[in-house]
């Protein structure tokens, strides 16, 4: 994965591919972690302000 393939938001589908393609699993277990990366992919786009960029 490289730093040009880093949405400026997270979503948990593209967290999920990027896990894919790290660790060439599919199976991250039950869908009961869908919900909280839900939240965290939120939280980190509105509540925290972080994003994969530095700006100066």
């Amino acid at each position: 994965m490289q730093m040009d393939d880093v949405p400026e938001q997270f979503a948990p589908g593209w967290l999920l591919e990027a896990a894919r393609q790290t660790t060439g699993e599919s199976d991250f277990g039950p869908r009961i972690l869908e919900e909280p990366l839900e939240r965290l992919c939120i939280s980190v786009n509105e509540d925290a302000n972080l994003n994969a960029y530095v700006t100066a």
